[in-house]
């Protein structure tokens, strides 16, 4: 079908197969843990996120 989304080839599965796949075969505690790290420092900074968005108001 036109326009509908594709999922890329060998692109499932567990999370932290893909990861691995992508760098070097990490450890899947190793995987999860930087994943962890990174989604920690976007949560952070949730709050600033918010405040600025509700600066514009939508109507």
């Amino acid at each position: 079908m036109e326009g509908e989304a594709r999922a890329r080839p060998g692109a499932t599965g567990r999370p932290d197969r893909l990861v691995g796949r992508e760098n070097g075969r990490a450890p899947a505690w190793q995987v999860f843990m930087e994943l962890d790290d990174l989604l920690t420092g976007i949560a952070g900074r949730a709050d600033a996120r918010l405040a600025f968005q509700n600066a514009y108001p939508v109507r």
